[in-house]
């Protein structure tokens, strides 16, 4: 794993999506980690998932860019396609841009977001897997 250095960015894309649920809402993290929680409570949510795992990240915990088995089991039982989420028309998907850094004051490490992009309906380029939305249709 590589350490983490202050000046370092980070590109995450995620999404969330009405299932029609009576509490939650799905959402993912599908790049550069794969990550699932089926307790998202709105398009926040993203923020917040990527708020944590940069802290993880901070600790020295490892992510993977390959989905868990147990998630895989819980996407298929719901007839989901791990593959798709980027490509996601139903879905609320956002860029959002963090920094490490040094915040004056601190002595560890944090985080900043840089930014945050949000649309609905895929990006049509993202991570190392671009597609078109020709490839929707």
């Amino acid at each position: 794993m590589t350490k983490i250095k202050a000046g370092d960015t980070m590109t995450f894309y995620g999404c969330c999506w009405d299932a029609e649920w009576e509490f939650d809402m799905p959402c993912v993290i599908y790049y550069p980690f794969k990550a699932y929680s089926p307790n998202g409570s709105g398009v926040g949510y993203i923020e917040d998932f990527v708020d944590d795992i940069c802290c993880d990240l901070l600790c020295d915990q490892e992510f993977s860019n390959k989905w868990d088995d147990s998630d895989l089991k819980e996407f298929k039982w719901r007839g989901w396609n791990p593959d798709g989420f980027g490509k996601r028309c139903d879905a609320i998907h956002q860029k959002i841009v963090v920094e490490f850094c040094h915040i004056k004051g601190w002595r560890d490490l944090e985080f900043k977001v840089l930014s945050i992009e949000e649309k609905d309906g895929p990006f049509e380029n993202w991570g190392p897997g671009k597609f078109s939305i020709s490839d929707l249709k």
